[in-house]
């Protein structure tokens, strides 16, 4: 992991780097992505359900 975010920081210059295709992405998939992520941790987060555990 030490070595993952070594070359991370070493080639994130700017906001730009961030983001996935180098800002050609379309803002509607953008927008996709963020919903999902967020509805996916909301759902873990109200239920209280950890990851795999089904009981």
């Amino acid at each position: 992991m030490v070595v993952t975010l070594d070359i991370s920081l070493k080639r994130t210059k700017s906001a730009d780097d961030y983001m996935v295709a180098g800002r050609k992405t379309h803002p509607f998939i953008m927008a996709l992505s963020y919903g999902a992520t967020f509805i996916s941790y909301s759902r873990e987060d109200l239920f209280g359900r950890g990851g795999g555990q089904t009981f």
